[in-house]
């Protein structure tokens, strides 16, 4: 008999022509959508400018990944049906919002690399992003770890063939829904976005490809902040600071019309932080019908 609750979501029914389309187009890789943004930073960079010269002891400089991080989570909470996924070709709605990202524990390019997945809230704000970003980053720079990079560390003991079986046997165990919390918790592709941040290497942002594994079916590359020259309304040439971020998204998941309006509405919040400083009330009840639970909110906590 089929197992329909997960750890990280609830079945949730669709209109019977998107029912078809885990039928039609197997896999995220055979469903990806492709579109590319571009971010005009000028007054981003001055918010980020004023905010550090007064931000809380003890936190983390404020920055464009952080921003965008912030705007994820209160544009994932209007749009709740971007925090959907398909398992086993069924649709859930994700009850938890999370961006999982790598970072090196150094700048050197044979550093370590781990894996970072931080909570985020439909409400969430400057302040309790910049506190959350300096706790998950400043745990690995110190050499902390998490259950992710723990796996890894496992795995990489391992001979090939052993860990073929271990994946073969996993997947299967996760299409029917027998995973633990734990389990998912073993991978970085169970959450909601996964990031990457070019533009801290001075690159410029890639159209990446997404997991066949796990649930993930949003993958957003950021680039490097570049300046440009522009005539204004005087005709005056000006210099302003933009970023080119790339997008990747199953398109199985939403249409392109739901999709265009979240990445606009993405975009207003990272252009216009002082939007993302108030703290949005979002009764309990607002949370259940964007299928955001409790036992959701500790998975990744």
């Amino acid at each position: 008999m089929l197992i329909q609750q997960r750890p990280d979501g609830q079945p949730v029914k669709v209109p019977g022509f998107t029912k078809l389309m885990p039928m039609v187009s197997g896999t995220r890789t055979q469903s990806t959508i492709f579109l590319e943004q571009e971010l005009q930073l000028a007054h981003t960079m001055d918010f980020i400018k004023d905010y550090n010269k007064t931000r809380r002891p003890g936190t983390r400089r404020l920055s464009v990944f952080q921003i965008f991080l912030c705007a994820l989570g209160r544009t994932i909470g209007e749009k709740p049906k971007m925090n959907r996924f398909i398992m086993n070709y069924r649709y859930y709605q994700r009850n938890h919002i999370s961006a999982a990202f790598v970072t090196k524990i150094s700048l050197h390019e044979d550093a370590e690399e781990v894996n970072i997945i931080i909570p985020l809230e439909p409400d969430e704000t400057i302040d309790s992003l910049n506190e959350k970003f300096t706790v998950h980053v400043d745990n690995i720079k110190t050499g902390g770890s998490n259950t992710s990079d723990k796996s890894a560390d496992i795995f990489g003991r391992l001979p090939v063939f052993i860990l073929r079986l271990i994946i073969v046997i996993y997947k299967f165990l996760d299409n029917h829904n027998f995973v633990s919390g734990g389990m998912l918790r073993a991978f970085p592709f169970y959450s909601t976005v996964f990031l990457a941040n070019l533009g801290s290497v001075q690159l410029e942002s890639p159209l990446h490809h997404l997991f066949d594994m796990g649930t993930n079916g949003i993958f957003i590359a950021l680039g490097v902040i570049q300046k440009e020259k522009y005539f204004d309304d005087d005709n005056t040439v000006q210099t302003r600071k933009k970023m080119k971020i790339s997008f990747t998204y199953d398109d199985r998941i939403i249409d392109g019309l739901y999709a265009g309006k979240a990445i606009k509405l993405m975009k207003k919040l990272v252009e216009n932080p002082e939007m993302l400083v108030m703290k949005k009330e979002i009764s309990e009840d607002e949370r259940i019908k964007k299928g955001l639970t409790k036992k959701g909110s500790k998975l990744y906590t």
